[in-house]
This record gives C-alpha cells, structure tokens and sequence, in this order.
C-alpha cells in the first residue's frame, strides 16, 4: 500500500482488459480508523471504478481493540458502513440453476401497511426469528437488511423530516430516541431492544377488527397464503417477524435531499414482490396478490405495472370509501381470510361488489360499505 501506483494502476488497467468480456468484478469498500493515513486523500483520489469509501471508524489506530466488548463495537461500525455502501449498488450477480424455486412459499399474498399507532414496550433481546426470512433470495435479504440499517442511521443522525409535521425532525419521536441497531435492523450486537411480533406491534386501524383467534389460525395455515406488512423502516415484513417501536411515514423526507421514505425503498418493494412472484408460481395456476395497503403513498410505492405477467393483483376499493378511510375493512377482510383461506378463491375482480358483513362483523360505521377487488388501481373510479 505504500506504492499506491501498484495497487491501484495494475487494478485500473485490469478493469480496462476485463471490461470488453463483462466480467463481474468485486466490489472493495475501504473503512478507515480515524487516525489512519493508509487511506489518506491522495489514496482516496486514485481510487477505481470499483473503489468505494466506505467511512471511518472513531478511535485510534494502534490499540483500538482490546477486549471483546470493544471488538464487538468496531465490527458493528465497519458493518454499518459497507451496508451504507452497499445500498447504492446495483442488484448483485447471483448464479443460480434454471428453474430453481424456494419451496413452502404460497401462491396467495397479502400486502397490508404498517400503522402508526403501535404498541409500546415488548421482551428485551432480539430472540429471532432471523429476520426478512422470507426473502428466498440471500443477496436479496441482505440488501433489504442493509436497507433498514440504512435507514435507521437516517433516523439516529437527524436526517428524516415527519412528513406530516412541518419542521419536525423524526429523531425527535420518543420510540425513535430509543431504537436499538440490532439484529433486526441490520446490527451486529443485540443492544437490548425492546421487541414484539410485528402482528401485536401494530394496533391501527386495518389491525383493530383482526382477532387473536384470526391470527393464531393463520399460523398454522402458513401453507395458505403469507401476509407481508409494508413498513418505512423494516421493509415488507411477515407478522411474526420481531420488530421495535418506531415512528416513521413513507412521506417522510431525507432533510438535504428531500429524498422520501418511498423512493428509498420503491425499487426494493417491487422486486422483493417479483421475487416473491417467481418463487411461489407452480405453472398451473397465477400467483394472486391481494393489495390491502390502502393509504394511497403505500399503494404507489410498489411499480403494479412491472410485476411479472405469472400474478394477479387484486387492489381493494370501494364506491363508498377510499384510502386509508378503507383500512377498518381491509381489516375485516383479512380477518376473514385468515380464519378461511378458502376466500381467496373466491373473490372476484372487477365485476362484484362484496357488502363487508360478507366477511363478518362490519367495523363500526362501515356496515353499509361495499368492497371491490379491482385488476388496476383506481378502475372502479375511472368507470364512473
């Protein structure tokens, strides 16, 4: 490293032999103690294409570690830093067999959105399971935990504004303040973080009308279908997968950037549901996707139109209502689809209407609501 012309030039110049033949290089994240002058400025301006900064580690370069707590402490630092690298990479290279399935995932998805109210406190220590288990695609899991690392490091530095809130600062929000980057958000160390099944962490109002009893039901009726919880900061996460308290909007922006919440994950939603697609379709029947997000910043922040053609979505709508006004239904909906799974089967697109007594007891002040199940956003709307 001495000779920076060594390492870097001959680099350089094999990345320009290598480039007619599209070979698929590695990429190298330099993290740097504070105090280093390997990777000093001169270092840093002769980097190549595939060179990335990676961040600095606070503290002194001779006798950083010494002993396991402290140890523990720098491999969550370097970790945090190449997965902030990592989540401005392109989809990674991953070499599979033709035809190559994750077995166990069902044909029948259900998508619903977060809530904001939540329900606070929860077991110390994250206890598993692992998390975004359900992603069948390792490369893919791991650039949705990056994600979330990501993210929360946006959160703890100050750097998301509420996007209801004018001149809120989310670091602000009690749950914030005390967030944990453990393992569920892409840490290394369990910091002792509070934690509860996503399905008990949620208390708004597409959770309130789904029952204990739907829920256990559900959970020996994985073979059915999979429900997946859209969340700002964890990503699409199934309901048992265990989550901290949190305050954060899919509107909310990046304060220099204005980057929102939404375009950050966008891209990752789709393909995590494109994924999801390709692993649960058999070939003799299309996967069906019952889109139950409601709040019309969830529903857009998932491409329909780029899905593959092996799905159907179902979009939930309704003449009497719309929006996040049809989260109380959707809950009703899905607790009726937790307890049968044999509903759907049995919900048609575009051409019935469905009084929502049809799936049990209506939420207060919505017994006269009638539901659709259309094939494209806002079709109902547009044939009015």
């Amino acid at each position: 490293m001495s000779d920076d012309n060594f390492v870097f030039d001959r680099y350089r110049e094999a990345i320009r032999i290598a480039r007619p033949r599209t070979v698929r290089r590695p990429k190298h994240i330099h993290v740097r103690i504070e105090d280093d002058q390997v990777i000093a400025e001169h270092v840093r301006g002769r980097f190549t294409d595939d060179d990335f900064d990676g961040g600095v580690v606070p503290g002194f370069h001779s006798g950083f570690v010494e002993d396991n707590a402290t140890a523990q402490y720098v491999a969550d630092v370097v970790l945090l830093h190449i997965r902030n690298v990592q989540t401005s990479f392109s989809a990674p290279y991953i070499q599979t067999s033709d035809g190559e399935k994750k077995e166990g995932l069902p044909d029948r998805l259900v998508l619903i959105a977060c809530s904001n109210r939540k329900q606070s406190g929860g077991n110390v220590g994250f206890k598993g399971p692992p998390p975004a288990r359900w992603v069948p695609e390792p490369g893919l899991r791991q650039r949705i935990i990056s994600k979330r690392s990501n993210v929360f490091s946006q959160i703890a530095d100050a750097k998301l504004a509420d996007g209801f809130k004018k001149g809120g600062n989310r670091i602000h929000q009690r749950p914030n303040q005390e967030l944990k980057h453990g393992p569920d958000l892409g840490g290394v160390i369990d910091e002792q973080g509070s934690y509860l099944p996503a399905s008990q962490r949620y208390t708004g109002r597409s959770y309130a009308p789904v029952s204990a009893e739907a829920w256990k039901s559900f959970s020996g009726k994985r073979e059915k279908l999979t429900v997946l919880i859209m969340s700002g900061l964890y990503g699409l996460i199934e309901p048992d997968e265990s989550i901290q308290e949190y305050d954060l909007h899919l509107t909310d922006t990046h304060v220099d950037t204005g980057q929102p919440v939404t375009t950050m994950w966008s891209g990752l939603f789709t393909e995590a549901v494109s994924t999801y697609v390709r692993h649960a379709y058999r070939g003799d029947r299309k996967v069906r996707i019952y889109n139950f997000l409601c709040d019309p910043h969830y529903v857009g922040a998932i491409q329909w139109q780029d899905l593959p053609k092996e799905c159907s979505v179902f979009h939930l709508a309704s003449p009497d209502a719309d929006g996040v006004d049809l989260l109380p239904p959707a809950g009703a909906v899905l607790n009726a689809f937790l307890l049968d799974p044999g509903w759907l089967d049995r919900i048609d697109r575009d051409e019935k209407q469905y009084p929502v007594s049809d799936f049990g007891k209506a939420p207060p002040d919505y017994s006269d609501v009638r539901l659709i199940f259309e094939s494209r956003v806002g079709l109902s709307k547009r044939q009015i």
